[in-house]
């Protein structure tokens, strides 16, 4: 019966804790740390809503990956096109504030975290 109840406590302590690691993530996101959400490396950086998106325009052309679409509204771009092997890659810039702008990269339908961590790397250098 003890080995039960434990077991039921140690399955519903994650749900608890939710909202603290939501908290946390929020608050290393705004210090330009990365992060791995849903399949895609996303990143704060301290850039303006252009200058992100040129690195980020510049950063594909720089790594061979061919861009087949790009969307534009006031407060997001999203460029989307072909990473090297093929797949389908997406990189949306979003309007944080004046100072700062939020880079989101997925590579592949379910999300590759390496390729994509390779993308932000490039576009990062060319902040």
């Amino acid at each position: 019966m003890k080995k039960i109840l434990a077991g039921i406590i140690l399955l519903c302590l994650p749900v608890c804790f939710c909202g603290c690691t939501a908290l946390v993530a929020g608050t290393a996101a705004g210090a330009g740390t990365a992060f791995w959400i849903q399949g895609k490396v996303i990143e704060q950086v301290e850039a303006s809503f252009e200058d992100a998106a040129a690195a980020v325009k510049e950063a594909l052309l720089e790594l061979d990956l061919k861009i087949t679409k790009e969307t534009r509204t006031e407060k997001v771009v999203q460029y989307k096109g072909l990473y090297t092997d093929g797949r389908v890659f997406w990189v949306d810039v979003h309007l944080v504030s004046s100072d700062f702008s939020r880079i989101e990269v997925r590579v592949g339908a379910k999300g590759d975290e390496v390729a994509a961590g390779k993308v932000l790397s490039r576009i990062k250098k060319l902040l």
